[in-house]
């Protein structure tokens, strides 16, 4: 039921949010704006929904042609056949507002996640732009470039930095400098700059760090250009300073910290960063005195308010002892609250996983950190 609600409300959101697309600034990147859906129809399936035994999210590409119509569904041939049959048809019927190069509507590639929990017939579509042509899903919305052969300035290579956040924190939080980065077509350093930072004491260290790190340049359709980049450095207490040379080995390493220490943007929309754990690098958290026997896998949804709140939003389904728990260990779980590009708190809902093992703790994984 709660499923079918939370559908409901993202496709209507979609339908009336279509009819001012026009009054809003559309978002683009190197003269590239992706396509996003005009309008959604009532959802109907083709026959019935699939029976699923757990959550399941198929990833699918959207041919687009320049009028803004699908012209083919492309899915990866391990998706789940019988629910890719039922959503082909309606993925066919959705309007969109075709992708631009250069100011000419153009063909593209639009990825596409959808979700579907079991006993729910309403699936849930993620886009990487939302129908006023804001930024709706980064990570959806960076594979969209990819995919059209847009590609952003990164860090290649970032040297060793020192910082004492254990001995000067800041409570409810932790802290950042973002840097504002001028690269050359060969993705040589022109200028640096600090945007925002709530650790001055250490914004020379990482200053002099830029130089003698190394960056790749943007490119469209294979044409290297000068470009910028946006560059948040968090400093989280659990790390070990001075760092390491980044990215860490992705092989010798399971710290999600060691890679969140460093985030790239080409642009300042959407979120600056999104929630974290508190008690990142681990993922346990302890059920008290009353361990759950039973052993599940739950996907549930949470709501994280600016203040780092969390709350249980449903699951899907499960038995009564762990919804239960669900409903008591979700509020206890602690975030560094979502921050926007002006470094102000904003809510967040996501999905997160929840193992359950028999034993006196659950491991939980957060969707939208992966």
């Amino acid at each position: 039921m709660y499923t079918r609600y939370l559908s409901t409300i993202v496709i209507t959101i979609l339908s009336i949010a279509a009819s001012a697309a026009g009054q809003s600034e559309r978002i683009s990147l190197y003269d590239f704006a992706a396509a996003y859906p005009q309008s959604m129809p009532t959802f109907v399936g083709d026959g019935n929904a699939p029976m699923l035994q757990r959550e399941t999210i198929v990833a699918i590409d959207l041919q687009i042609d320049a009028d803004g119509v699908v012209s083919n569904v492309l899915t990866a041939p391990t998706a789940h056949a019988r629910l890719a049959k039922y959503i082909d048809p309606y993925l066919k019927q959705i309007k969109f507002a075709p992708a631009k190069l250069n100011d000419q509507e153009v063909s593209s590639t639009l990825p596409v996640e959808v979700l579907l929990w079991p006993g729910d017939r309403w699936p849930i579509f993620t886009f990487p732009v939302d129908s006023l042509g804001h930024l709706n899903n980064r990570r959806l919305y960076d594979h969209c470039l990819e995919q059209n052969d847009i590609t952003q300035p990164r860090v290649t290579r970032f040297g060793s930095y020192y910082a004492t956040p254990n001995v000067d924190t800041t409570a409810g939080s932790y802290r950042y400098v973002l840097f504002a980065i001028d690269l050359d077509a060969t993705g040589a350093v022109l200028e640096r700059r600090i945007v925002r930072s709530t650790y001055p004491v250490f914004d020379e260290q990482v200053l002099t760090a830029i130089l003698w790190s190394e960056f790749a340049p943007a490119s469209v359709k294979g044409r290297s250009i000068p470009s910028s980049l946006y560059l948040l450095v968090s400093f989280f207490g659990p790390e070990a300073y001075p760092t390491p040379v980044w990215p860490p080995n992705p092989d010798s390493t399971s710290n999600p910290l060691e890679f969140l220490r460093l985030r790239s943007f080409a642009d300042q929309s959407g979120l600056m960063s999104l929630p974290l754990p508190q008690r990142l690098p681990s993922y346990i958290y302890p059920l008290g005195a009353d361990p759950v026997l039973h052993r599940d896998t739950v996907s549930a949804r949470v709501q994280i308010d600016t203040l780092g709140q969390c709350r249980f939003m449903g699951s899907e389904q499960t038995n009564s002892e762990i919804r239960s728990v669900l409903g008591r260990i979700v509020p206890k779980i602690k975030f560094f609250p979502a921050l926007d590009f002006q470094g102000r708190a904003q809510n967040y809902s996501g999905r997160a996983v929840f193992e359950f093992t028999g034993e006196a703790n659950v491991r939980v994984h957060c969707a939208w950190l992966r």
